[in-house]
């Protein structure tokens, strides 16, 4: 997360939640790949998160990414 090279609270679970309680990030696996990762976050109250989810970057949030690029 501290290495993301995008990050948004455009999360498919925030659909019609105001609260934007969720974010994904993106960017390197580590610092000797290309290889990008999304890692999901759930915001809990006081400051703290809970992560869900971490894959390889899928079409989804790619598609998503490149499109904010533009």
């Amino acid at each position: 997360m501290q290495n993301a090279t995008y990050t948004s609270t455009k999360v498919k679970i925030n659909d019609g939640d105001t609260r934007n309680q969720r974010r994904v990030f993106i960017g390197p696996q580590h610092a000797q790949t290309d290889r990008l990762i999304e890692v999901l976050i759930e915001l809990k109250p006081g400051g703290n998160f809970v992560v869900y989810h971490v894959m390889p970057l899928g079409a989804y949030y790619r598609r998503q990414m490149e499109e904010e690029n533009e």
